[in-house]
């Protein structure tokens, strides 16, 4: 038996980063790994929190696909990302999206507050791009395609 995922039909990555370059890698990495789910990328904190209101009130006229994995930086200006980790987690709607903070950031104390907030994992950004296009691949094929969520059911 074939089992469904979140992938088919394509749901859509949430990718929240402020640096134009590790956003434009991101892309290139999704890209090379041909992973061919539409990304919306937003570029701080208030950004972010509009894309996940909207979510919440299932007002995503835009999307043609339901969002199955948000990418989300710590580091962004206005609101920083653990804040809307919080706020996405603590909310009935959003709460089961996995989120993975993809950040520069080893501070443990970072490490323990995503947990803390609701992250579903938490990964540093390599600083070679040939390694970063295997860890997308890797999480992409995980989250992506082997995760059963409950967004499908």
């Amino acid at each position: 038996m074939k089992r469904m995922s979140i992938n088919y039909p394509l749901s859509e990555i949430l990718l929240v980063e402020d640096n134009p370059a590790e956003a434009e890698l991101a892309k290139m990495a999704f890209k090379k790994n041909k992973i061919e789910n539409p990304i919306l990328h937003v570029t701080d904190g208030d950004e972010a929190l509009e894309v996940i209101s909207s979510i919440e009130k299932g007002k995503r006229k835009t999307a043609s696909y339901p969002c199955g994995l948000i990418l989300l930086d710590i580091n962004i200006p206005k609101i920083n990302g653990l804040e809307v980790l919080k706020h996405i987690k603590s909310n009935e709607h959003t709460k089961n999206i996995p989120t993975v903070v993809l950040t520069t950031s080893e501070e443990v104390l970072d490490i323990k507050k995503a947990y803390a907030y609701g992250a579903n994992s938490y990964l540093v950004k390599p600083q070679d791009f040939h390694v970063f296009i295997e860890e997308v691949r890797l999480m992409s094929k995980y989250w992506l395609e082997l995760n059963k969520s409950v967004l499908e059911l």
